[in-house]
């Protein structure tokens, strides 16, 4: 009796032990299913980083450039029908964010699709290794562009971009960290830079007129415009005009039209950028089509792009809470969003420039 006592304990041991055994294959078949393939996690609340709306496409010799948001936010889907001639390019400004209940380390951006050797692509405002926290938002440029090396006499570019992201555990700083302190640039401060080494020049030219102004960086440093036109013998010493890279004062005018200093095409903007300080880009003339102003800025100092070539439209982002007097005077914008809580002078925007307020 105790015999058949004992074997009929173990039988039910042993169905037990399969029943727990099915349980858990099951439920992880169900749930290895309901992990996206571009992300991995914990059983432990939703997991998702997507890509949150579109902001801006400009760019320079290109045409008819779209972007969509595809496969939930998954993806984006880029095209772009025609670049004109090598060093060409179109700008996308989107917005990514970790939609998800924990926060999220960026493993990688993929690109699929691209089947020519001639297109470049490139990203500002991600990088790998950033943590996106619960609900945080990062403003991301991604720029297609010709490379100038190319022999062949046109070129298409249509293909997805996708974000491969991993689960972080335990606790996270949300203090952005100071960017490395690159040899291409001057610094006033840890996140303060100040304009370009000869190093950088040099590496803007190889770049097309391209400024990427590193993550991390909080700030451009500006100079005081007043006392620098008032008083001839002092040199421009910050920023990223013409006179600040040719280390002279702003009664060589001869400097805004010489294509040695005056260099920079296009400016890419971190999303850490909180300050644009007076005179950073005052007379860059040979930038062209739109800027994307990150949605972090807090203030544009006076006359910042003064005489720039950007034009169409300019959107400025609610966080921004000032606009310096001439700021964007004598460029080519033509319209203006604002917030209605941003404080501006009636000289900071072109005389025609038409204005729309948001609430």
């Amino acid at each position: 009796m105790n015999k058949l006592g004992n074997i009929s304990k173990q039988s039910k041991i042993l169905i037990i032990v399969i029943a727990l055994f099915l349980v858990i294959s099951v439920g992880y078949a169900i749930f290895s299913q309901s992990i996206e393939v571009k992300g991995t996690a914990s059983a432990e609340g939703d997991f998702n980083i997507i890509f949150e709306r579109i902001n801006q496409i400009a760019g320079q010799g290109s045409q008819n450039a779209t972007a969509e948001i595809i496969n939930q936010g998954k993806e984006l889907q880029i095209n772009v029908p025609k670049l004109e001639y090598p060093t060409a390019y179109s700008t996308f400004n989107v917005t990514v964010k970790n939609n998800s209940s924990m926060a999220a380390k960026v493993i990688g951006i993929q690109t699929n699709g691209i089947e020519s050797e001639d297109i470049k692509v490139t990203y500002t405002g991600v990088n790998t290794g950033d943590i996106l926290n619960i609900n945080e938002e990062k403003e991301v440029e991604i720029r297609v562009t010709w490379d100038r090396n190319s022999t062949n006499t046109y070129v298409q570019a249509n293909f997805t971009i996708s974000i491969t992201y991993e689960q972080v555990t335990g606790s996270i700083s949300t203090t952005s960290s100071a960017p490395e302190q690159s040899d291409l640039f001057t610094w006033d401060g840890p996140t303060v830079v100040s304009g370009l080494t000869e190093k950088g020049v040099e590496e803007v030219k190889q770049n097309g007129g391209h400024l990427v102004i590193p993550e991390g960086v909080t700030e451009i440093a500006g100079v005081n415009v007043d006392d620098l036109i008032s008083n001839n013998s002092k040199t421009w010493d910050k920023g990223f005009s013409p006179f600040a890279i040719a280390k002279t004062n702003s009664s060589d005018s001869s400097v805004i039209y010489n294509s040695e200093v005056n260099i920079i095409k296009s400016v890419s903007l971190p999303s850490t950028l909180k300050k644009i300080g007076a005179g950073a880009f005052v007379y860059c003339m040979y930038i062209t089509g739109e800027l994307s102003l990150p949605s972090n800025l807090q203030e544009v100092g006076k006359m910042a792009f003064m005489s720039s070539g950007i034009s169409g439209n300019l959107h400025i982002p609610d966080s921004v809470k000032t606009i310096g007097n001439q700021a964007f005077y004598m460029s080519n914008l033509t319209s203006v969003s604002i917030s209605s809580n941003t404080s501006y002078e009636s000289s900071s925007f072109p005389e025609r420039t038409v204005i729309t307020k948001r609430d």
